[in-house]
């Protein structure tokens, strides 16, 4: 009674169409997010779609060992390809996959294959909430975490709950809601370890203090942060994961608003340092948080009025292609045209003009 009141409850909320397994589709090579033609790479990862789907069928009605790893490997390939690939190409995978393995649930299986099945789906979920928000579609990013965190209540997984709370706090924080943001990141962590999840939800929250303009918070939330093990990398790879450049890019963004030369010196700092550990770990990295850190670093730079420290990262904010302009990125872009409007700078209002051009163009889906 109750497996089929929550098959139906899933049903619902994951709103999937009747015929959701489809063979993968062959498409025009992904044009990658630096704009390089790829076309070794589409036919590749287009054999190992089919050979995926393949161990799939295989195994059905119930699934199998080769099928289960292989889940979990097509998992981790889109979390890496997050990094590279267009989001919305990645969001498509996510999202045909997402029902491949809605379908085996629908079916019969071992209660340890179906734990295994539901972490799957929830990675995938959450996965679909972060693109969606990337991509400017808030709502739809609440409902696809709610999918996820429906998932992680099946099969008990408190890493996966960590994540999901802290892309729900993610949300509340970049429209406003900074107590709901507030709640969402303590709650995400009671379920986080002690390494990179208590990390970026510690980090977060100590940036939506600084939203609130609390001070005293701050420091306690980014003293937290600190003391975490930032080489327990207790989360997935890819999108997944929490490094500790990350972590750097949003203490800058945090002092920032605490406001105070002091506090300005100290993001130009952590912004800087961000920057430094991209570059020494390239694996780790991708355009969107080296603009973050830019855009960062010459907030910084104008805060402490050095608007020849800030040009130096602005020049490299126009490189940053269509595709890297997240919700995020453009967001600190608008907060950027701000502080240069009141630079009283003429090559800072020169540069405000063409930033707020390239977000709007963002925005309504140019280049």
């Amino acid at each position: 009674m109750l497996e089929a009141l929550f098959a139906r409850q899933v049903e619902e909320l994951f709103a999937r169409p009747q015929d959701r397994w489809s063979p993968p589709v062959r498409t025009a090579p992904d044009q990658g997010r630096d704009g390089t033609e790829a076309f070794v790479l589409a036919e590749v990862r287009s054999s190992v779609a089919e050979s995926s789907a393949f161990l799939r069928e295989h195994e059905a009605p119930r699934i199998g060992p080769l099928a289960l790893e292989q889940l979990h490997e097509d998992v981790r390939t889109l979390a890496n390809d997050y990094l590279r690939r267009p989001l919305l190409a990645v969001f498509r995978d996510a999202l045909r996959l997402r029902g491949d393995v809605l379908r085996l649930l629908d079916e019969r299986q071992r209660h340890s294959d179906s734990m295994e099945l539901y972490q799957v789906a929830g990675h995938l979920s959450a996965m679909l909430s972060y693109s969606c928000f990337d991509l400017g579609h808030p709502d739809a990013a609440s409902t696809h975490a709610r999918a996820a965190w429906a998932c992680a209540e099946q099969c008990d997984s408190g890493q996966l709950r960590a994540y999901i709370r802290w892309a729900q706090s993610n949300i509340a924080y970049w429209h406003g809601r900074y107590s709901d943001a507030i709640a969402l990141a303590q709650s995400g962590q009671r379920f986080a370890g002690t390494g990179t999840s208590m990390l970026r939800l510690t980090s977060q929250e100590a940036r939506v203090h600084a939203a609130r303009n609390d001070a005293t918070e701050v420091e306690r939330a980014l003293s937290l942060a600190r003391n975490c093990d930032m080489d327990a990398q207790d989360d997935p790879s890819g999108v997944f994961s929490f490094v500790p450049g990350k972590f750097l890019y949003y203490s800058s963004e945090t002092l920032l608003k605490v406001g105070g030369e002091g506090s300005a010196q100290r993001a130009v700092a952590a912004a800087e340092d961000s920057l430094a550990y991209f570059h020494g770990h390239a694996d780790r990295s991708c355009p969107e948080f080296l603009a973050a850190a830019r855009l960062d670093a010459a907030s910084a730079h104008l805060a402490l009025h050095d608007v020849d420290g800030a040009m130096v990262h602005l020049d490299e904010i126009f490189r940053i292609p269509a595709g890297h302009r997240t919700t995020p990125i453009r967001k600190r872009m608008d907060g950027m045209v701000s502080l240069l409007a009141g630079a009283g700078d003429k090559r800072a209002a020169v540069v405000a003009a063409e930033l707020r051009q390239i977000s709007e163009r963002t925005a309504s889906g140019g280049a």
